[in-house]
């Protein structure tokens, strides 16, 4: 390496460790924005579930939250 900058030693290496995964995103260009933003979502409702006396009535909020189903008509 020609640099005498530390900074810069460190992140010649850590571009070298990473490697394997920044050149397959270079040409596929995929992320996992979206899997972040669905659990990002389900731990809201999570945090909001914490009176559900089961674990179906959670599973039934995120299909609901989810999957834009549409709520039942209240009477």
């Amino acid at each position: 390496m020609r640099s005498k900058l530390e900074p810069f030693k460190k992140f010649a290496k850590m571009l070298r460790s990473h490697l394997e995964g920044i050149l397959p995103w270079t040409k596929i260009r995929l992320s996992n924005g979206a899997v972040e933003g669905m659990n990002n979502k389900i731990k809201s409702i999570s945090h909001r579930s914490f009176g559900f006396r089961t674990a179906a009535y959670f599973i039934a909020a995120i299909y609901h939250c989810c999957a834009r189903l549409p709520l039942p008509a209240e009477r």
